[in-house]
């Protein structure tokens, strides 16, 4: 079985995770997860496994329903470590969602070199979920897109929030276009780091 990030064993009250950073092939029988560590298989590549090998891996339990757990969170806090430079520009957060179970997966600037921000989110806990976008950014206007950043419809946004609403595991993609002027993404931007730097 191919696994990213996290691999759970759940009951309606609880459950317990096997977290890991690199490794993809997993075994679950009965109430057993197996993570292997290291393959030595001699096909396709006769020198994978060899040498020093690093990774990491972790237990997760929580007690509560799955829907409620944290074990997404947990599997991302392993795998995408946050990297901090030391710097006098503040800390602040351009985007935040307001459901748990939805995820921001990419913020990217759009294919076309248009200078609209795309960004990618997933319902990650096979629940239908209505939820709150919330950016700093001026944007003038947001299109739910397909993958490829081709317009399906146009979204509201309101103060800065674009209501959505997600299928199970559903991924949306959004392109935002940003207000032409540069005094206003500025202004965004400084009011974003004057709220941090008040924090």
């Amino acid at each position: 079985m191919c696994n990213h990030r996290w691999t759970a064993l759940v009951e309606s009250n609880r459950g317990a995770a096997v977290l890991n950073d690199c490794k993809y092939g997993v075994n679950v029988v009965d109430n057993e997860i197996a993570l292997t560590l290291l393959k030595s298989a001699t096909a396709p590549d006769m020198h994978a496994d060899k040498g020093l090998q690093r990774f990491s891996y972790a237990f997760h339990c929580w007690n509560g329903c799955f829907h409620e757990s944290d074990v997404v969170r947990q599997g991302y806090e392993l795998n995408v470590p946050v990297a901090v430079q030391a710097g006098a520009g503040g800390s602040a957060s351009l985007f935040q969602v307001d459901a748990p179970n939805v995820v921001i997966e990419t913020v990217k600037p759009a294919e076309d070199g248009s200078g609209d921000v795309v960004v990618r989110l997933y319902e990650a806990k096979r629940a239908k979920t209505r939820c709150n976008l919330i950016t700093a950014l001026p944007v003038a206007s947001v299109e739910r897109t397909d993958m490829l950043e081709n317009s399906i419809e146009p979204l509201a946004v309101q103060g800065g929030s674009i209501a959505l609403e997600l299928r199970p595991f559903e991924i949306v993609t959004l392109r935002l276009r940003l207000s032409k002027s540069d005094e206003a993404v500025k202004a965004a931007l400084a009011a974003v780091l004057e709220g941090a730097d008040a924090v």
